[in-house]
């Protein structure tokens, strides 16, 4: 499952301000063993129900704040994003593979960043 709430709203002077929160479950996963079969090559087989595990649930947020400027009949709009706000480090993926290197994060969420744009209207 997945739920969205997003919403934008523009203060006096073309001031606007945007928020992005996602909230979504985890994936359902199970621990794998491979096998090397003849003809086959290397097989991969779940140990148990992919439904008895699942990753954390992740949060997201991510925040935006915009002003924009009037040039004659041009606009400029000055733009500040900030992704994963709440600098979240869920992972997002990991090592499934029965062994040693079993449950080992590959991937978490990506860190707080930010982002300053301009955007010109014509």
């Amino acid at each position: 499952w997945t739920y969205r709430l997003l919403g934008r709203y523009e203060f006096p002077y073309e001031i606007g301000f945007a928020g992005n929160v996602r909230v979504q479950s985890g994936w359902p996963w199970a621990r794998r063993i491979s096998a090397a079969l003849p003809n086959l090559g290397t097989v991969f087989f779940f140990v148990e129900p992919i439904e008895n595990n699942r990753s954390e649930t992740v949060t997201i947020v991510d925040l935006r704040v915009d002003k924009t400027f009037g040039l004659g009949r041009y606009r400029v709009t000055v733009i500040g994003d900030v992704f994963n706000a709440l600098n979240s480090n869920a992972v997002t993926n990991f090592n499934l593979l029965n062994g040693a290197q079993f449950n080992r994060i590959i991937a978490p969420l990506d860190p707080r960043t930010g982002m300053l744009a301009l955007r010109f209207e014509f």
